[in-house]
């Protein structure tokens, strides 16, 4: 699968309103030299010069860059020509980024000529956002590090800005250094976030196999608080790999194991004082008697010293885990006290930041209160969150996959493009909730509340409809493909406004047996039915 990557930086600039940088050239050349050395990017460069002592390429720090060269860059890297597609394309800029209030406010990329009162010689933010509406490649991902980066994300419920919504990708990273009204700042080297960023690809701090953007992301947040800045990320669909992980970290191996390394060597010792002991030779039967006194003495002490080290390490590594246990509970009363103090409150970083530290702590948040809370683009994979209080919250762009979610209350809460991938949504109330775009493959659905429920556009594929409550549930342009359906009050003009129907499996009630049955000329019934076909076809290139 080839990957490739468009790294932009650009520190010259001909409008005096907008100056020139230092930082945007360091920050795009050694972004380029991580994702072609460690993460199999073939990586074009802009502006790009030539080093004639070995033929490379690098950001030119002199150079300059003009609006048709960045716009024919950009199509070559997501909407090229020909059969040969990338399967990843990432897009990394950094220099001057502006918006422009007119009515509408307009975001832009600064090139080289661009002028900051009129927009002229800028690539405007909604034409990437078209650019990447119909791109066919399937991992898309787009990191700005400039001022106002997060107008590209700042669009109705994310659904224009939304890379595949009507098309192919599947798989997404944005991350913009600040938020819409914010400017982004250089530092003495490598710009504020791009500094994290590279730190955050940095595989001697990773465990597994690679980088992913899940990881990337995670690590950016925990680690830019202390900036005036602050850097928001979007990730849909499944994992990224990055950058590859290519060695594991001895250190704290070596560190954890010193005892068993002395002992070994200890032990190595002794095995070749025994091995030339048995060694019967002419050369060695003299020594016979000295070494026959070493080995015993050897083994005697390697005995004892095992011994020792045993008993001392017994106790030392229960001392040392009742140590981390104490210190575990005493984080998590913490968290949770945390949580419970902000009950109420909106937008709370340290509350957001608490519930990702419990869930990594594998701690249960059974019951927990997070009504009309922001959680906007949290990461709580595989958490307990039976019977939580979820309404009214805001879960844009969550990763909530093989979560439990049993039972939960999300009545009107904001699902938006999230990972729900494997979820367990049984009994949970659904109500008026909005899952557009939202990824539900393979999740379990069944008698949950879906009256009123907007899942518009979103991957329904093999998820468990059983007895769902399907009144006034919207289904335009969601995946159905191979999904389990039980029909109740589920209408045929409602299933047909959905893609990929029928492949879905229907059943029946039987009140004679009594039992649900399935219902093998269903597709073939509703196929004849004419008179519930919606008014407009579902638009299902996003699903072929």
């Amino acid at each position: 699968m080839s990957r490739d990557a468009l790294v932009v930086g650009i520190n010259n600039y001909t409008d005096p309103n907008l100056g020139n940088l230092s930082a945007p050239v360091n920050d795009a050349e050694a972004v380029g030299t991580r994702l072609s050395q460690s993460g199999d990017f073939k990586v074009w460069r802009l502006p790009e010069a030539e080093n004639p002592d070995n033929n490379s390429l690098y950001v030119d720090k002199k150079g300059k860059v003009s609006l048709d060269e960045l716009k024919s860059k950009l199509v070559q890297l997501f909407k090229p020509e020909g059969k040969h597609i990338p399967h990843t394309a990432l897009f990394y800029f950094s220099g001057h980024g502006f918006r422009i209030k007119d009515g509408v406010t307009k975001g832009y990329l600064a090139t080289s000529q661009a002028n900051l009162k009129t927009g002229i010689n800028a690539l405007p933010l909604d034409w990437l956002r078209d650019l990447l509406i119909e791109s066919p490649v399937q991992q898309q991902i787009i990191w700005l590090d400039c001022c106002n980066a997060g107008e590209l994300l700042n669009s109705h419920d994310l659904e224009e800005g939304n890379p595949g919504k009507k098309r192919f990708a599947n798989d997404r990273c944005f991350i913009a250094s600040c938020r819409e009204f914010e400017q982004a700042y250089e530092g003495k080297y490598y710009s504020d976030v791009t500094k994290i960023l590279l730190e955050g690809l940095d595989s001697q701090k990773y465990s597994g196999k690679w980088i992913t953007n899940y990881g990337l992301t995670d690590y950016i947040y925990n680690n830019s608080t202390h900036l005036t800045q602050r850097p928001i990320f979007i990730n849909t669909g499944q994992p990224i790999n990055l950058i590859r992980i290519a060695r594991c970290n001895s250190d704290e191996l070596s560190k954890n194991n010193t005892n068993a390394i002395e002992i070994e060597n200890i032990l190595i010792q002794n095995c070749e004082l025994l091995k030339t002991w048995l060694t019967d030779t002419l050369e060695n039967l003299l020594q016979k008697r000295k070494i026959e006194k070493e080995v015993t003495i050897g083994i005697f002490r390697t005995i004892i010293l095992f011994l020792v080290f045993s008993l001392i390490g017994i106790n030392f590594f229960d001392d040392k885990n009742n140590e981390k246990e104490l210190y575990k509970q005493s984080l998590v009363d913490k968290y949770f006290r945390i949580i419970q103090d902000s009950q109420g409150i909106k937008d709370n970083i340290a509350r957001y930041q608490a519930l990702e530290k419990l869930n990594k702590l594998g701690r249960s948040l059974k019951n927990v209160s997070l009504k009309n809370a922001n959680l906007r683009g949290i990461s709580l994979p595989n958490t307990d969150l039976r019977y939580a209080n979820l309404s009214s919250t805001d879960l844009r762009n969550a990763n909530l996959s093989n979560a439990n979610l049993k039972d939960a209350k999300l009545s009107d809460a904001n699902l938006s493009n999230a990972n729900l991938h494997e979820t367990n949504l049984i009994f949970a109330n659904l109500a008026n909730a909005r899952l557009s775009n939202a990824n539900l493959s393979n999740a379990k659905l069944s008698s949950a509340n879906l009256t009123n429920t907007n899942f518009s556009e979103a991957n329904l594929s093999f998820v468990d409809l059983s007895n769902a409550n399907f009144s006034n549930t919207n289904l335009s342009n969601a995946n159905l493909s191979n999904a389990k359906i039980y029909i109740i009050d589920v209408t045929y003009t409602q299933i047909k406004t959905a893609c990929n129907w029928e492949t879905a499996s229907y059943y029946y009630w039987d009140e004679l047996k009594p039992e649900w049955i399935l219902d093998k000329e269903a597709v073939e019934k509703m196929k004849q039915d004419k008179e519930s076909d919606p008014k407009q076809l579902p638009d299902c290139s996003r699903w072929e």
